[in-house]
């Protein structure tokens, strides 16, 4: 009977909402009258006056750890800018005597002009800057080419980068590293073929090799790639490091052996990569991590495993007599 009379409350009241919000009235609209207008003449802005000063501060203000996601500071004061008086700037820079300083506070500000131009107009401004006669300057304002790219043309930058080497002698040889970042990332995604052929660009003409993370496809030939591609040099400068974590992590006993072997033909260190994948995050698949590693090391031959347990010791050892990681 209760539970009778709660639904038949429960109608009613959902009637009474329902009529209630049926028979409610839209009240009128109150309309305002327009503002009077103004018979002041308003004075027009005066477009303010930069000094050298000011510019850098607002160049260098900020801050973003990744210099991708940097936002050009001088965007705002540029928005109105047309292309011919960005030229005309950097034309009028190029007369700066402090231009042909790397990293100077006038390359400071003609790279975020640049950039701006870019985001507009790229093919102009790659014309500009490639007209330049001064070599230092072009290598310091190189880094914005290569940073400033199009993303829906990033396959022609690399392509560029090898054609015009010469350009980019920037940060010490290394302002083209988002150009061979991308291409080394392009190259993962397809497969061993297309990754070797750049690594190979990269070494003959003796590119500054960027530390960068890598995607593979599931079925990506890490042994065909450790065979053809990487070099003595490219293993002993660690630059192997983001393909081998990346085999280690899908395939550890192959890549572990793969690992071992060319350590003996490069005369490295035993221990050079075996350690190079992340470690497991909990603690069933970390306990198996290291019951599997223990199982590997243990079947290593006598010296080498010796070795490689000295190697171990004497790391341990120095971070311990380091003052950061004494007991206190």
């Amino acid at each position: 009977m209760k539970l009778t009379l709660s639904i038949f409350v429960a109608c009613l009241l959902i009637g009474a909402l329902a009529g209630g919000l049926s028979g409610k009235r839209t009240p009128p609209t109150l309309t305002t009258p327009p503002p009077l207008k103004s018979t002041t003449r308003e004075e027009p802005r005066k477009p303010k006056k930069w000094s050298t000063t000011d510019l850098h501060e607002l160049a260098l203000s900020d801050k973003s750890e990744n210099p991708r996601d940097r936002v050009n500071p001088l965007r705002h004061e540029l928005a109105d800018w047309t292309n011919e008086e960005l030229e005309a700037a950097l034309n009028e820079g190029l007369k700066t005597p402090g231009a042909g300083i790397e990293f100077g506070k006038v390359q400071t500000i003609m790279g975020h002009i640049l950039r701006e131009w870019m985001k507009r107009d790229f093919d102009s401004a790659l014309k500009w800057f490639e007209s330049m006669t001064s070599e230092s300057v072009r290598g310091g304002l190189s880094v914005c080419i290569a940073r400033g790219w199009p993303e829906d043309r990033i396959k022609e930058s690399f392509a560029y980068l090898l054609a015009n080497k010469r350009y980019f002698s920037g940060n010490g040889g290394s302002s083209s590293w988002p150009m061979t970042e991308a291409a080394l990332q392009s190259a993962a995604k397809q497969d061993a073929t297309s990754l070797a052929e750049v690594l190979k660009a990269i070494r003959e003409n003796d590119l500054f090799f960027p530390v960068v993370q890598l995607d593979f496809p599931r079925d990506f030939d890490f042994a065909t790639l450790m065979s053809t591609a990487i070099d003595d040099r490219m293993w002993k400068g660690h630059n192997a490091k983001p393909i081998l974590s990346a085999w280690m992590s899908r395939d550890r006993d192959a890549a572990f052996d793969a690992i071992l072997e060319k350590n003996r033909q490069t005369g490295s260190d035993p221990g050079l990569y075996l350690f190079s994948t992340e470690l497991p995050t909990t603690s069933a698949a970390l306990a198996d991590h290291v019951q599997w590693m223990t199982g590997k090391i243990e079947a290593m031959d006598g010296q080498e495993r010796q070795q490689l347990v000295r190697k171990g010791a004497g790391t341990r050892s120095r971070r311990e007599g380091h003052p950061h990681h004494r007991r206190r």
